[in-house]
């Protein structure tokens, strides 16, 4: 077949020093090979991993050992092992026997394989059982949560050293991108913790290429985040947001504006308390324009009720007093009657905060769309800015209900409980 020069590349590169440096010249151990559906980024890191075997095994190593992860058992079989069977065919194997010492679950060239399905419920144990892993390949590595990639990488460590050329501990993944507040984005590739490859169109190789873009661009073509996600290959937030409309160009503000009293009609704050999750204390406000700003947003954990409602007031009577005004209100999750209540000890009325989630939620992402809800951005409205990029509905059968998946959702449904409450409050709606 015809290789691209990206294919050409990676078959040459795998595995030494040149392939993980970066364009600064640093040696990183982590590379991350993202772009777009369909461009045969696995299956060339695949074919490129056996042809480095290969290599070292002409040097005489034998017996090294590698680990292949997935979210799966079946996507490492067909994204992985499938290729290794197709391309080095009795050269690979499965094999569960002791051999030199060792049982592993395959073998390339007679180098030791271990699979890892992250969904397994022993992946943890069989990843603390690694040991001596000379690289590890991570298949849709955005699938998969940062401490689990971090107990990967603390397991990558073998005991041999390889010839000069070649790079000691690495790992090497293949992924679509995610949200643009992915972690693996924020924090490994734009703090230059790993090397970024990007795979572009042109680096497809296999036949038929061309047919499969096309009909991808057919289907997202009235989608945009799915398009610029899965056809151009960027970081995109999609699949089931609730908050679709969000445009961080549009509701969120970054350059260190703060609030100007003199056009706030009305201000609030709302809560979203979780005993065995975070709790979310937002300051809202309501210009006379009719634009909702979103000014603070903190969030505890593990926290007393007692600190949290300090704080809470410590708000309540900054914005009064900023603002000249008496009347600020408080909307409390109705099923945090502890909360209520100890507003009411304090001698601070709290509301039950309005909670149709379904309305709610949509009346927020009406909002965001005609730019009438705006977020000050800062430490604190940052985590909130993350949840919306990670806020979706739930994938199954009761998401035809509205029902959002019930993870990372604190800040989130106190920007719903806010923004809501008030409007039906104040017979906005």
């Amino acid at each position: 077949m015809a290789y691209t020069a990206m294919q050409k590349w990676q078959l040459n590169n795998f595995g030494k020093k040149t392939y993980f440096m970066n364009a600064d010249g640093d040696l990183l151990d982590q590379v991350v090979n993202c772009g777009c559906m369909g461009c045969g980024k696995t299956y060339n890191i695949m074919e490129a991993f056996g042809y480095y075997l290969i290599g070292l095994k002409q040097r005489g190593y034998s017996d090294l050992s590698y680990v292949l992860i997935g979210k799966t058992y079946n996507a490492i079989k067909k994204n992985m092992l499938n290729v290794l069977s197709k391309l080095f065919g009795s050269d690979f194997k499965y094999d569960h026997s002791t051999k030199d010492g060792q049982v592993c679950d395959a073998r390339l060239f007679g180098f030791p394989l271990f699979l890892v399905a992250l969904n397994d419920v022993n992946a943890e144990a069989r990843i603390r059982g690694l040991s001596d892993i000379t690289g590890a390949i991570l298949d849709e590595h955005v699938l998969i949560s940062e401490e689990a990639y971090t107990l990967i990488l603390s397991r990558i460590r073998g005991g041999k050293e390889l010839p000069d050329e070649y790079m000691n501990n690495w790992l090497v993944s293949s992924t679509n991108p995610d949200s643009p507040s992915h972690w693996l984005l924020k924090n490994y590739i734009q703090k230059g913790l790993v090397k970024l490859i990007q795979w572009h169109h042109r680096d497809a190789g296999w036949a038929g290429f061309k047919q499969y873009i096309e009909r991808i661009k057919r289907t997202y073509r009235h989608m945009p985040a799915f398009y610029e996600r899965y056809v151009l290959g960027r970081w995109k937030a999609a699949e089931g947001l609730v908050f679709s409309a969000f445009n961080a160009k549009v509701n969120v503000v970054d350059d260190g504006s703060t609030v100007d009293y003199n056009y706030v009609q009305r201000s609030w704050i709302s809560i979203d308390y979780g005993s065995n999750h975070k709790t979310s204390v937002q300051v809202h406000h309501i210009t006379y324009q009719g634009i909702r700003i979103v000014e603070r947003n903190k969030t505890f954990e593990r926290t007393s009720i007692s600190k949290i409602v300090d704080y809470m007031l410590e708000q309540y009577d900054n914005v009064r007093s900023l603002n000249n005004i008496r009347q600020v209100n408080i909307y409390v999750d109705s099923a945090a009657q502890a909360v209520i209540d100890e507003c009411r000890d304090r001698g601070v009325e709290a509301l039950n905060a309005k909670k149709d989630v379904t309305a709610g939620n949509a009346y927020v992402n009406a909002l965001f769309e005609t730019g009438q809800l705006i977020i000050l951005l800062n430490e604190g409205t940052q985590e909130l800015i993350d949840e919306i990029y990670s806020y979706k509905y739930d994938d199954r059968e009761k998401a035809k209900d509205g029902a959002v998946v019930k993870i990372g959702d604190d800040c989130c449904d106190a920007l719903r409980y806010g923004v809501y409450s008030d409007a039906k409050y104040n017979g906005l709606i």
